[in-house]
């Protein structure tokens, strides 16, 4: 399963009616700076989150030649943790990035941190995670607060990466690959916890 039938299956089953996502660069240094701004989409489905993803990349993709190499610069789109459900209120999902280049990640790595209930997904160069629930602003920041205490001693993140998303009040993954760049596996399901 892929992660868009992640997304999907969790947008129904807490019936959210619209999602928060940001464009991004994944070539620029990461992580994306804090000031990132987010905006709201209507949730219609996997067609139109797919569609505006498509949109992004194809109005972004400028390819190049550099000493005889094709360069593609790009933007792809990422999906905030933000979502607002039925009645109006605000929620976060739980999505965590692992960081395998520098960790030598697992799964069972991954499993033995204590995540609630979830799914791990595979991509390019690290794993992905999305919790079973949702929950309110302060929660949320909990929740990072203590992966960001547990970080020393797991390293499972890159330095930066948690403090970041408490930083700029919430987390983003992207749905999607492409071809011909530095993000052509969409990730995949490959444990749940």
């Amino acid at each position: 399963m892929e992660a868009e039938m992640v997304v999907k299956m969790l947008f129904d089953t807490h019936q959210v009616k619209r999602f928060s996502c940001i464009e991004f660069d994944p070539n620029a240094p990461y992580p994306v700076d804090a000031d990132q701004p987010y905006s709201w989409k209507k949730w219609r489905g996997t067609r139109n989150i797919e569609k505006l993803s498509r949109r992004i990349y194809n109005r972004s993709l400028v390819v190049f030649k550099f000493e005889g190499e094709d360069i593609y610069l790009y933007k792809i789109l990422g999906l905030g943790s933000k979502v607002k459900v039925e009645g109006g209120a605000v929620k976060h999902m739980r999505m965590l990035d692992f960081d395998d280049d520098d960790t030598n990640v697992d799964i069972n790595k991954i499993k033995d941190i204590g995540l609630p209930r979830g799914i791990v997904l595979k991509t390019d160069n690290s794993y992905h995670y999305y919790g079973s629930d949702l929950v309110s602003e302060d929660g949320w920041k909990y929740w990072i607060q203590s992966l960001i205490r547990l970080g020393g001693k797991k390293q499972l993140f890159g330095s930066t990466y948690l403090p970041l998303c408490l930083e700029r009040g919430y987390s983003t993954l992207r749905l999607f690959g492409y071809k011909d760049t530095s993000k052509q596996k969409t990730p995949v399901v490959v444990a749940t916890i």
